[in-house]
Formats: C-alpha cells, structure tokens, sequence
C-alpha cells in the first residue's frame, strides 16, 4: 500500500510528494477541489429517498463543498474525510458559514484504514478523487462493507472510450470501470455525463491561472523548491487540456449486486 502522502499525491496529480504540503497554500483560490456538488445533489435525490435520514461518507472530500451542499440542500448527515488537514479545516468553516456544521463532521484521516472502521452509510462518495484504493475494483470492494444494504456509491470521474488510443496513467475505458466494478460485487445503475461547454472550459481557465499564481508565490518564498513548483504548474497544464478534449467526464452511480 502506498504511504497516505504517496495517495494523496496521485489523486491530486502531484509527480513530488513534497509538494502536498503546499496544496492548501496552491489551491487557496479554489472553492470546490473536484466534483460539482449540484450534480451529486441530483444523483443523490433520484436514486434515494428521505433524504433527512440519510447518512453520507465523502471520502477525499478536500474542502467539504459537495457535504455542506448536500446537508443544506438535502438536511442529511455528511461525513467527510481527507488526509490533508488544511483542506479539512477549510471544510469545517464552510460548514460553520453555511449553517450545517450540526449535520457535518469532517475529519483529517486515511481513509484506506479509516473505512475499515465505518458501517451503515447509505451513500458513499469518490467526488473527483480517482480510486484511492488502487483501482476501482478495491476501491469498490474497499467501501462496500461500509454501505447500507441499500446504498448507493458514487464516483466522480473520467474515462476513455473503448476504441481511444490515447494513454493517461489514470485513464481506463467505461468498459475496464464496469469490469472491475463488477468484479468488485457492484453494478452500474445511473450515470450523469457532464456536458464539456465554453463555460467549463473557461473555468479550467481559471482554476489554471489560480494555481499558476500560486505556485509563483511560493517559487519567490521557497526558492530551492521553485522547480517543482513549476513541474506542478506543467503538468496541471497537461492536466486540464486531457479534461477539455480527451476524456469522458461523469458521474456513475453503483450499488451492491444482489446474490
């Protein structure tokens, strides 16, 4: 298993492992890390019922936007997990300013061992995170002993499809994701495909310029470590034209076969 730095360095795209202890300062500008919380608001509402009830597991939830959207929109219970503080502490305040810090709990934790002690959640989220467990099929056998006999999990992601040539060290087919989602024990029931508009394009934009920013500061405070400040600048380059033009951007929602 990975060291908890080396996990968070590759769902955040980070080739140095030092540099997670940057991406609070980098990603300051950045109000939600990932996934659109109106998008998993929806997913949630048509594929579950009283709503009030339901309790909720956001693991790698970064700054918590998609739990505190969820309990303001939905007056569920959200509990989210992150292994970096910072981000953790971020969501406790937006949380707090949002009014539904009693319906979050957020804490700073890995959640590879983390899950292991959890039980009974009738959602569970991968909002934009990757498989933090390796792959989708332990990412999915990983959580599963968590989820309520009728719960529902949801992941947040990109894929390829069957047919494309095009090679991304995280990058699989829709395809390979069902395979090892079924292997795992889980099917495909819903799926939200999210629409690649000039809008979207031009908050990548944005988002680029932020961390761009950023990371110029720190290469005038830190100078020693302004090269890898700069390889995380051109690779988040690389990153955000694969999300323009390469890839398939969803949410898929799975729940537990029944044998």
């Amino acid at each position: 298993m990975k060291s908890t730095s080396e996990s968070i360095a590759s769902s955040m795209d980070c080739e140095d492992i030092d540099l997670v202890n940057y991406l609070p300062y980098i990603l300051q500008d950045l109000k939600s890390i990932g996934a659109d919380p109106g998008v998993i608001a929806n997913l949630v509402k048509k594929n579950m019922k009283n709503y009030p009830s339901l309790k909720v597991l956001d693991l790698g939830c970064g700054k918590g936007t998609v739990s505190t959207e969820l309990a303001k929109e939905l007056n569920c219970f959200c509990h989210g997990i992150d292994a970096v503080e910072g981000f953790i502490k971020e969501a406790a305040l937006f949380a707090t300013e949002s009014g539904v810090e009693d319906n979050c709990i957020f804490e700073t934790a890995d959640i590879r061992t983390k899950v292991a002690e959890l039980r009974g959640y009738d959602v569970i989220l991968f909002a934009s995170t990757g498989p933090l467990f390796g792959d989708y099929e332990s990412s999915i056998k990983g959580v599963l002993p968590a989820l309520a006999k009728d719960g529902i999990i949801i992941m947040d992601d990109w894929y390829k499809n069957d047919n494309d040539k095009f090679e991304h060290p995280r990058l699989v087919t829709k395809t390979e994701i069902l395979r090892q989602a079924t292997s795992a024990g889980a099917e495909l029931i819903d799926e939200f495909v999210h629409e690649q508009s000039a809008e979207v394009g031009d908050g990548y934009s944005q988002e680029y310029e932020n961390l761009k920013k950023r990371c110029l500061e720190l290469s005038e405070m830190h100078p020693e470590k302004r090269e890898m400040f700069m390889r995380y600048v051109s690779k988040q380059s690389e990153e955000y034209d694969v999300l323009r033009n390469k890839v398939i951007c969803s949410a898929m929602v799975f729940k537990k076969i029944i044998q």
